[in-house]
Parts: structure tokens; sequence; C-alpha cells
């Protein structure tokens, strides 16, 4: 009574559902012109999480974590030289700009201190490896017995072990790798050709604002184009770059696949509009699209503020997905308008077609909204806005559309519609029909109960998780790689970065990482101001002294190594001419970047990690490397870093993902069981979702697309995005049943097929234009959507509807016994 007396109140007054929609619109459009796009990696996690509140709190302290590079060319690099001096000057005397720059390597001071930096350990394994060579070949190093007899009252030594022996060919390794790369080292940050040098540019302090960081970018560039380089040399010239502009690269670079997406917009309109072969059918359905989408990012943009990488894309695939609702309202109403006038055919398309709308929604909002349970941010915030968009679509459409129906309708005169594609294979289908399909959906099922086996194999085997996905663009242009040339031996960016009281505390956690460095390889390097500045430089100088005390001709030729070699007589040669240092002796550009900003007085270490390309599971044995070092040693210090952050969302994508795609299966399956209040209709809604995530395991293990966090999302989502096809379908299939259909099956595939390809199509459309993304974790999500989105759809039409033959088969057989 309630719906009837709705409608009929659309029909009498249009305009106050028009007026709505409008008032509606623009006020949403209004409120989300403050949502904003957040690019950084901590946008994935929750702001509560401990690695995201280590790194907040970190970033005061240790100052920027991002860096970019001025390179110059052209002219003598001697000319450069002097260019890079004045510039640097004039980064350092701009308002708020650099904290530190450099262009200077430290290896006039290396080359001095060398033998003093080795670390105590290494040099006391390096005096036991000389002395137990000399009491081992002592017919050589004491052909007199003269120290054996001074010695002879001493116990004898005991045997080294295998971990000892290897321990010490490990740090004479490390004393040779540390001369060595004090020979390669430039004393500027120049290639080794001298055709570039660069300046690494620290700003002030890290932002997180693309408008503060593009402003920085000009005023660098403003900055540059300002400067007399020609007054050094007319050729030489300069360009700015790193890792800021990588940052602003990558707003771009989302910025530039949101335009061009803009083309799904038409592609989709294109598709309504011949399936409907209409352009009226558009009047009648975007309206209320536009409104269920703009009122919902008016109220994302209050909730949540800003989107991250992953959720900002929802604008085309909300789109796509939102519209079918539209889409299958609209095709029972010209159904049913081909026999009752407009307000008993709307009547009827709410009271049925209405009714599973609601249910797809209700799924639809289901599979999304488990999304927004998980701990991982990108997943979280994709469906709680997901959630809200598409609720606001799905009401938008039954509460809205039919005031732009009825308005249509009046503008038209009630004059009769053309037929659609669903009326056009209704009407012709059912002469189409002939014994062999009957055959042929025998076969199809056959071939479900082969190919169900071989695809769960083939997906469980197969598919895995890519750890070594990395989320940049696949054509941002950035500055050529020569401009950079061979510029850095060193590594930029630290892994992580700890925090401690006071120099005491720091340098001793050093000093113990040295010594235990062995127990922990996936962590490479240490840094703290005592690896510049030893707090033990004594205790050094009077080892080295005493190696040199050991080394003598016979004893240097047991080494084999030439580079050994090379290292001790140096030392024999300098180990009574060094003297311990004071911090005044080390340069500012070493010093500066321990202290921690502010007069806190606080340290800074850095923990690097091994290198190498980005993979998740070493960023997680890092992880697991620095918790378990400060566990062992009673550490307990401030750190964090961008390796630690990518670690946290490396593990709960691992460990959630799974669950959510199960959890979207139970839900999808819940929602079903409460619309056909009855296990088995409920069953069998599911059975094409099961099979088209079978066939899509298959497919993705065939084309190697491995899943990422990315792409994750699109899979966590897929059943709720396809179950609406199984739910028209079914839904159709007992209308038919109900009033004596002999062939229901065929019937219900004729007339919401051609409807389910449509959506399935406009649904694929959105997400096409995430796989042409520059941005390849987008890309991949639209990669894995659209071929699980195809897969569905073809298990939807083609064998779902082979196993609901066999149901009416097995009808008309028992029709047949009561006959």
């Amino acid at each position: 009574m309630w719906l009837r007396k709705f409608l009929s109140f659309h029909w009498r007054f249009p305009l106050v559902g028009i007026v709505a929609s409008l008032v509606f619109s623009f006020a949403g459009i209004w409120l989300s012109l403050d949502l904003g796009l957040d690019t950084d990696i901590k946008s994935l996690l929750p702001q509560q999480s401990e690695s995201v509140q280590n790194l907040n709190a970190l970033e005061p302290k240790a100052g920027s974590s991002n860096y970019f590079l001025v390179t110059l060319w052209g002219g003598p690099l001697e000319d450069r030289v002097k260019a890079a001096r004045a510039l640097s000057r004039d980064l350092l005397e701009a308002p708020d700009l650099a904290r530190s720059v450099r262009y200077q390597t430290p290896k006039a001071f290396f080359e001095d201190k060398k033998f003093v930096l080795i670390p105590t350990p290494t040099l006391e394994r390096i005096l036991n490896r000389l002395q137990r060579e000399r009491r081992e070949h002592s017919e050589f190093t004491d052909p007199f017995g003269l120290e054996r007899r001074d010695s002879g009252s001493q116990a004898e030594a005991p045997p080294v072990s295998p971990e000892e022996e290897e321990a010490e060919s490990e740090d004479l390794d490390r004393a040779k790798s540390l001369m060595r790369s004090l020979d390669e080292m430039r004393p500027y940050y120049s290639s080794k050709d001298g055709k570039f040098l660069s300046l690494v540019v620290i700003p002030n302090a890290d932002s997180f604002s693309i408008s503060k960081n593009r402003e920085l970018i000009a005023q660098v560039d403003e900055l540059l184009e300002n400067f007399e380089f020609s007054s050094f040399h007319p050729e030489i010239q300069a360009a700015a770059h790193g890792s800021l502009h990588r940052q602003i690269d990558k707003f771009e670079s989302i910025q530039r696949d949101l335009s061009s997406g803009t083309w799904v917009f038409f592609a989709i309109i294109l598709i309504i509009s011949l399936y409907f072969r209409s352009l009226w059918a558009n009047l009648m359905i975007l309206p209320p699209l536009i409104v269920g989408m703009a009122s919902g990012y008016g109220l994302v943009s209050q909730l949540e503020g800003s989107l991250n990488t992953i959720a900002v894309f929802l604008v085309l695939i909300v789109f796509g997905v939102g519209i079918d609702f539209g889409a299958h309202l609209l095709a029972r109403y010209l159904q049913e308008r081909k026999k009752f006038n407009p307000q008993e055919s709307i009547l009827t398309t709410w009271q049925t077609t209405g009714r599973a709308t609601v249910t797809s929604a209700v799924a639809l909002v289901a599979g999304f909204g488990i999304l927004a349970v998980s701990s991982f941010e990108g997943f979280s915030q994709f469906g709680r806005v997901a959630v809200v968009l598409l609720s606001l679509t799905a009401i938008s459409f039954l509460l809205l559309m039919p005031s732009w129906i009825f308005l249509c309708e009046k503008l038209r005169r009630e004059s009769a519609w053309p037929n659609s594609l669903s009326d056009i294979f209704w009407n012709r289908g059912q002469s189409w029909f002939r014994p062999q399909i009957a055959r042929y959906a025998r076969r199809l099922r056959q071939a479900t109960l082969v190919l169900a086996p071989i695809c769960l194999l083939a997906g469980a085997a197969f598919v895995r998780f890519d750890y070594a996905f990395e989320e940049g663009s696949s054509s941002v242009q950035r500055l050529p790689k020569e401009y950079q040339g061979d510029s850095f031996s060193e590594r930029l960016k630290p892994s992580a970065i700890a925090v401690f009281k006071g120099e005491e505390t720091a340098a001793h956690f050093v000093e113990k990482f040295q010594i235990e460095a062995s127990n922990y390889p996936d962590i490479a390097l240490v840094n703290g101001l005592a690896s510049v500045f030893p707090p033990d430089q004594e205790t050094r100088i009077d080892l080295l002294q005493q190696i040199a005390d050991e080394i003598e001709p016979s004893l240097i030729q047991r080494f084999e190594d030439e580079e050994v070699q090379e290292v001790l007589l140096e030392i024999e040669e300098k180990a009574y001419d060094l003297f311990p240092y004071s911090l005044d002796e080390v340069p500012p550009d070493l010093q500066e970047p321990f202290f921690a900003s502010g007069s806190s007085g606080e340290q800074l270490v850095y923990i690097f990690d091994v290198g190498g390309p980005t993979d998740g599971r070493k960023a997680i044995r890092f992880s697991e490397a620095v918790e378990q070092f400060l566990e062992d040693f009673q550490f307990d210090p401030l750190y964090a870093g961008h390796e630690i952050l990518f670690a946290d969302i490396v593990t709960r994508v691992t460990t959630e993902g799974p669950l959510l795609v199960l959890g979207m299966l139970l839900l999808v399956f819940l929602v079903c069981f409460s619309d056909f209040r009855s296990l088995k209709p409920a069953l069998i809604v599911m059975s094409p979702v099961v099979l088209g995530f079978l066939f899509t395991g298959l497919l993705l293990s065939i084309f190697d697309i491995q899943l990422n966090f990315f792409n994750m999302a699109a899979l966590a989502s897929l059943g709720s995005l396809v179950v609406d096809n199984s739910i028209h379908l079914y839904h159709r299939y007992l209308g038919l049943v109900n009033v004596g259909h002999p062939r229901a099956a065929w019937g219900a595939t004729l007339a919401i097929g051609p409807t389910v390809t449509a959506c399935t199509l406009t649904s694929t459309s959105a997400y096409w234009a995430l796989l042409m993304a520059d941005h390849n974790g987008i890309s991949s999500l639209g990669a894995v959507a659209v071929i699980g989105l195809l897969c569905c759809l073809v298990s939807a039409v083609i064998f779902f509807p082979a196993w609901l033959m066999a149901r009416d088969e097995l009808r008309e057989l028992d029709q047949q016994k009561v006959g």
C-alpha cells in the first residue's frame, strides 16, 4: 500500500523528485570540493598503528626523510665545483628551504681516519688471527725459538673453531672492503667521467602536503633559474630531481589517470544507449546515479577528509557498478510497459526487480563492507567509501528514479518505447530453442565438473602474493639517470631511523651491532655518530699498534689476498702516527645528520637493510631483525622508517587478504539466504559466483598475474560485484516457474541475460579505465577486476542457465509422472 502511494506521489509531482535531485547533487558536489588526495604510503595504514605513530613522532626529530638533488653538467669540473659552492650557500640562506646541502664527499676525512674507524671487534679478530698465524708458523716468524722461550710458561692457546675462523675472514674482508670503498670514493658527488656533479639537498622538514612540496620545488626552480651559472662557465646547466619530485610525479600520475579515465563515462553512456536503443534511457538513469555519487562524495569528504591512492579511483568504479541498479530497474519497467500503463508498470517493477535490486545492493555493500573491517587502511578506506557511495546510489535510484521515469513519460506523451535488447531477445528467442540446446547444456554441466577442480588446483598452485611489487608509475618520466651518473656510492635514504636519548646509548647501540652483526644478516649497516667519531679511539689505536707489532714480511705472505696484504702493510706503516681526534675535527656535514632537530640532545642512528629490489619478504625480515636486536639487547629507542611501514603493510595484507575474500563470500551468501529465506536457493545463487572465482584463478595463473596490496581489493570485492547477475537471473527464473513457463531457464536467460551482460560491460568499462592507468598498483587492480568480471559473466549467462535447465528437466519429469 505504501509503495503504491509513494509511486503515485512521483506520478503527480515529478518535479519534487527533480528538484530534490538537483539540490542533493549540488550540495554533494560543493562539499566534495574539500576532499583531498593522500599519496603517502602512511595513508595505507591506520593512523593509530605503531609504525605510523612512531614515524609521525620521528619526523620532527629526524627532519626530512625526503631529499632532492641538484645536478650540474657542462664546463670543466673545477668550474662546476665553484658553482656548487656558491649554489649551496644560496640554498642554505633561502628561508625555510634546506637543512643541509652537500656536494663534497667526506673522502679526505675518511682517508685520514680510516684505520681508527675500523670497529674494535674487527681489530680484535684481526689481531687474534695474526697472533695465531705467528704461533702456527713459528718456523718462519720465530726461527730461533725466542718467543717460545719467552712464553713457555703460558698455556697453549685453545684451538680456533670454524665459526671463529669464518668471523675472522669476514672481518678481514670488511676491512678490505672499507679500504677499497675509500679508494673508489671521489672528493665530490661526481660521476667517474666527471661530467656530472650533484648537490644533495635535505629540506628543513617533511611535508606530505602536495601544495607545500610544489611550492618548495618551485622555490628551488626559481633559485636555479636566477642563479648565474654563466659567471662560472657559460656551458654549465642544472636540474633538480629526487624523492620530492617523485612524490609530485606520483600525485600528478594519479591525476592523469583519473582525467584520462573520463572516457569511461562516455563509454558507459554509449552502452546504455545501445542497450535500450534510446537516448531517453540516459535521462532516466544518469540523474539518480549522479545524485547518489555526488551526495556520497559530499558525505565522504566530511567523514574521511582525504582519500588514499586506492580509494580515489572509486569515482570510476562506482559509476560503472552503480549504474547497474538503474539498468535493471529500467529494463524491467520497459518490459512491463509493453503491457501496462506507467503507474502499474513501475509498481510491478519496484515490487519485483526492486526487491532483487535491494538484495543485490545489500550484497554489494556487504561485500565492500567486509573490507572496512581490515586493519590495512588501503582496504578499509576503500570499503568505507564504497559502502557510502553504493548505498546512497542504490537509495537514490529507488527513491528518485520514478520521478525521472515519469518526467520522460510525460515529455514523450506516454508513447511506446523502442524495444531494448532484452525485449528483442525475449520476443525472438522463444523460437530459437532447439533440442540441441539441451544437449549443449548437459555438456556444459559435465564441463563444469571437469573444469572446477582444474581451476581450483591451478589457482592454488600458481597464484601467489607479489612481494616484489612496486606501486610506482610506469610512465612518469623523471630526469634521465645519466644526469646522476654514478655519483653516489652511498645509500641516501636509510631503511629505518632510531632516536636515542643521549650519545652514550647511541654509541653503545652502534658498537653492539658491530659485535653482533653476523647474527642479524638482514641488517646490512648501522650508522651513528660513533661510526665517524668512535668513543673508544684510544682502544682502537692501541689494537692497531699491536697489529703493527705482529706484522713482518714472512707473516704477511701467509695471507694470499693481495688487498689484505696491502691493508696490513699500511697499518704497520701508520699505526704509530695515529692519535685520537676531537668532534670538532669531524666535518659538520658528517655530524649534523646524527643530531635530532631542536635542542633535545637526542641522537639519531640510521639502520640499513641489505638493499636490492623492492621485496616485501625482505622488508618483513628487516623489520623482524631490528625488533629482535632491540629486544635481545634491551634497547628501547623510538624507531621507524618506510621499510618498517612497508613490512607492516605486507604483513597485514597477506594475513587478512584470504580472510577478507572468505568473509565477503560468507556475507554475500547470508544476504542471499535472507532474501530467499531458504538454504537451497541461496546456494544455487552463489554457485556461479564460486565458479567465476575458479575461472578467475585459472586465468590469473595462465597470465602470471600475482596478487598485491592493490589488486587484493578487487578480489575481495569481486563476489559482491557479480552476485547480482545470478540474483536477477534466479528471481526471473522463479517468476517464470510460478507462471508455468515450460522452459523457465531459457526464458530467464533471454529476459535477463542481455541486461546482465550490459551491466557487466559497464562495470568492466570502469575497471578497464583502471587497467589502462599509469600507476602500477591501480593497473593491477583493474586487471584482476576485469578478468574476474568477465569470468563471472561467462559463469552466470552460460554455465548457470545450463544447470537451471537441469531443474527444468526434473520439473518436467515430475509433471509427467503426475500426469
